[in-house]
């Protein structure tokens, strides 16, 4: 349900020096000005503040993929340029831990289901045995998966069994309409020649 270590390593590796590279090309906040500043702060806003910008500005992943700063090989820019194809939610729905990866569920319309792989460490010690819950999130393609970016914010809800039951028929008709997405870009017509095939 998670990375390999040497995956998660060329994650952070890949990710941590863009979110630099963004905070100086569009001087979100003055307290982030090493890779050593985005590793103590990975749960400060602020550096959420830096990975929002970076989706609202997109155009930064193009410009960090030619001037190259960290010379990263051509097969590492593709990883970076793969991130265009994010997806980013306010309503994440983390909604159950499988064998192979946890279900996420994008509760902004039209629902959708993921699985997707943690990075260091597995979901279930981030975030407990106690789910569904919400999260605020950006998931995005790594070498043929969908990952976390490892910044994330919880919100304090309970969800009472009405509410439970409204996520399970939202989990059930995003399951049948597109199946449970494993890669991104999420392309409508393969998920639901997919599901014909099922």
């Amino acid at each position: 349900m998670k990375l390999s270590e040497k995956d998660a390593e060329l994650f952070f590796m890949l990710y941590q020096p863009l979110l630099l590279y963004t905070n100086k090309k569009l001087k979100v906040t003055r307290r982030i000005k090493s890779i050593a500043d985005i590793r103590k702060a990975s749960l400060d806003p602020e550096t959420g503040a830096v990975r929002d910008a970076l989706y609202k500005h997109t155009e930064v992943i193009d410009e960090f993929i030619s001037e190259n700063p960290w010379d990263f090989s051509d097969e590492e820019l593709h990883i970076v340029e793969d991130w265009k194809n994010f997806v980013a939610s306010d309503y994440f729905l983390l909604y159950s831990y499988k064998k192979e990866h946890a279900l996420f569920i994008d509760l902004s319309p039209p629902t959708k289901v993921y699985g997707v792989l943690a990075l260091h460490k597995p979901f279930k010690t981030l975030f407990g045995s106690n789910l569904p819950i919400m999260l605020r999130a950006v998931l995005l393609p790594f070498k043929g998966k969908i990952v976390y970016d490892g910044i994330t914010v919880k919100y304090p809800f309970t969800f009472g069994p009405g509410m439970l039951e409204m996520f399970d028929v939202a989990y059930s008709e995003a399951e049948e309409k597109y199946g449970i997405i494993t890669k991104l870009p999420f392309i409508e017509k393969e998920a639901l020649t997919n599901t014909r095939k099922a």
